[in-house]
């Protein structure tokens, strides 16, 4: 559980510091169908690179930078 979600709980709201992202991240997608694809576009839009793994290489997926 979240340190957020725990003060939630207990009705305290205290800053525990900076929330983390992904932008400037490398994300691995294993998998690149409609799911993995759809994953890698949120993954991009957000600032990250995306790595696609897929059984068929030779075939391209939406979101997938490599």
């Amino acid at each position: 559980m979240s340190i957020y979600a725990r003060q939630q709980g207990e009705r305290r709201w205290h800053d525990v510091g900076r929330a983390l992202s992904v932008r400037g991240s490398t994300v691995l997608v294993v998998g690149t169908g409609d799911i993995g694809s759809h994953f890698a576009s949120i993954c991009k839009a957000m600032g990250a690179n995306t790595l696609g793994v897929r059984r068929d290489p030779t075939r391209t997926a939406e979101g997938i930078d490599r």
